[in-house]
């Protein structure tokens, strides 16, 4: 049997010693607080979000079967070195040396056999950027399913299929 320690909102602080479980009474309303903890609500939304991103990912990979390399890729895996010039050369106004930097060690580990590498790169930065919508909305206080309905939306919907499914958008 596990011995308890009633710890007092609205009194002295108590000493835990080991073993002890900690238990938050409010005095004023004779109440005991259990473990904080996500509740029902919370995990269910959580595992509908899941759901969500996990068909975002599959409905983004069968509908990348079908993309190549096009326009910007070429620059960057034809016409651009990995050297301090290009790194520092504009790309339609942009800065892209982080881009350039990921585009040059794909090429060096996957070659060009196949775009799909690439697409996954965009795909699961996008439903990454969907999964912290939803945390900062949770954190912010926002209701779990308001949370969870915003976020999949912007994951199936948010920055529009050809963004998602072009590797070169990791720029943008």
């Amino acid at each position: 049997m596990r011995r308890s320690l009633r710890l007092c909102l609205f009194t002295s602080k108590v000493r835990l010693e080991p073993g002890m479980m900690p238990e938050i009474v409010d005095e004023r309303r004779g109440t005991i607080a259990g473990p904080p903890g996500r509740s029902t609500q919370d995990r269910t939304a959580a595992a509908v979000f899941a759901a969500i991103e996990l068909a975002g990912f599959i409905f983004y990979v069968v509908a990348a079967r079908n993309v190549w390399f096009f326009r910007d890729d070429w620059e960057f895996l034809a016409e651009r070195r990995f050297n301090l010039h290009d790194l520092l050369a504009q790309h339609g106004g942009h800065w892209v040396a982080l881009p350039l930097a990921v585009y040059r060690a794909m090429y060096f580990v996957v070659g060009l056999r196949s775009y799909l590498p690439y697409q996954l790169m965009t795909i699961v930065l996008h439903l990454v950027a969907a999964l912290l919508l939803r945390a900062v909305m949770r954190r912010a206080g926002g209701n779990p399913w308001v949370a969870t309905l915003v976020a999949g939306g912007y994951g199936f919907f948010g920055s529009g299929r050809q963004d998602v499914l072009w590797a070169f958008q990791i720029a943008f």
